[in-house]
């Protein structure tokens, strides 16, 4: 998923021809502000559409939900890599934009990396490799927890939908005034997604921004 996201969304773009047009403009802070705006946007309305549908089609709109959510963040942490300098089709900057999106934690740890000679052993090699083993306990987690986020929003909107209609004296008004409750699920999976998308760039802005990542190859203006 995000070496699909690198490659371009239909509304969004590439990270690097986005980086490259807000830099032509404005300065790095502001640009960084405006990929993370426009990522909340776009995530809290993919969010509202999937939160509409009744419960008949939640195996489809929940992983598609969560699916289209990622694909958005993995393109805005690319952004904000490319905005400080890095190629988004570094490994080192795709390993760091999945540990930022799919964290279950805020406090994320980026690793600063030396480049001293490999063929002399270091006693950091054993903590790396339990290092990377964490990461990825943690990256399931975070990824369990977008999907059991996803179903409390569902059950939210069904106790919702219960209050609503109970609080009706007639079956007729409650049958008709159920046709607006829809909109109480999209308003929910839309918060929800645009509050997560704003912890991930806030995550990926600190992680870019003070990690010497891995020099990219990317044809990008110099920053302003």
């Amino acid at each position: 998923m995000y070496d699909q996201s690198v490659e371009g969304l239909p509304v969004v773009g590439t990270p690097a021809d986005e980086a490259r047009r807000l830099r032509q403009t404005m300065d790095r802070d502001t640009a960084e502000n405006r990929a993370i705006r426009r990522a909340i946007v776009l995530s809290g309305a993919t969010g509202f559409v999937m939160g509409l549908p009744g419960y008949v089609t939640m195996p489809v709109t929940v992983p598609s939900n969560i699916a289209g959510v990622l694909l958005i963040q993995f393109n805005m942490c690319a952004t904000l890599a490319a905005l400080c300098d890095h190629h988004p089709r570094d490994e080192t900057v795709r390993r760091e934009a999945i540990r930022c999106v799919l964290a279950s934690r805020d406090d994320v740890d980026v690793e600063v990396q030396d480049n001293t000679d490999a063929t002399v052993p270091s006693s950091s090699d054993t903590q790396g490799s339990v290092r990377d083993a964490d990461d990825s306990d943690d990256e399931a987690l975070g990824l369990i927890e977008r999907f059991t986020t996803k179903l409390g929003e569902r059950g939210i909107r069904f106790l919702g939908e219960q209050a609503f209609r109970l609080g009706y004296q007639t079956v007729r008004r409650a049958n008709h005034g159920s046709r607006s409750l829809p909109l109480l699920g999209g308003a929910i999976g839309a918060v929800s997604d645009g509050v997560e998308t704003r912890s991930v760039g806030r995550r990926a802005r600190r992680a870019f921004a003070n990690v010497p990542l891995g020099g990219g190859g990317d044809d990008l203006p110099p920053a302003t």
